[in-house]
């Protein structure tokens, strides 16, 4: 399955650490992972977020890191998850994650 990581990103010093760890766990897990990190800082947020929707297109669903809700980004990302059918996934509960397949 593919996975978009999605979680605090601004807010967060350490974001890029965090991020990877969850790559690095869904990747043991077999999934193919999508990590909006690797995304040039260069470009706005609204650019970002842009981006973030075309990588959301083609994944099957999304990994939402704990801090989630304290970012308008991820809430974004979220609600455009949704409304293109994604599955969605909660860090701390990975075995929801193999439990499908896409």
């Amino acid at each position: 399955m593919v996975i978009y990581i999605s979680g605090a990103i601004t807010s967060d010093f350490n974001y890029k650490e965090k991020f990877k760890q969850a790559e690095e766990k869904l990747l043991k897990m077999g999934h193919a992972v999508l990590n909006p990190t690797v995304i040039p800082p260069m470009f706005s947020w609204e650019q970002h977020l842009h981006i973030d929707y075309a990588m959301i297109d083609i994944c099957d669903g999304l990994y939402m890191l704990k801090d989630w809700e304290s970012s308008k980004g991820a809430k974004a990302e979220k609600k455009y998850a949704l409304e293109k059918n994604k599955k969605i996934f909660y860090e701390g509960e990975e075995e929801n994650v193999n439990q499908v397949t896409g």
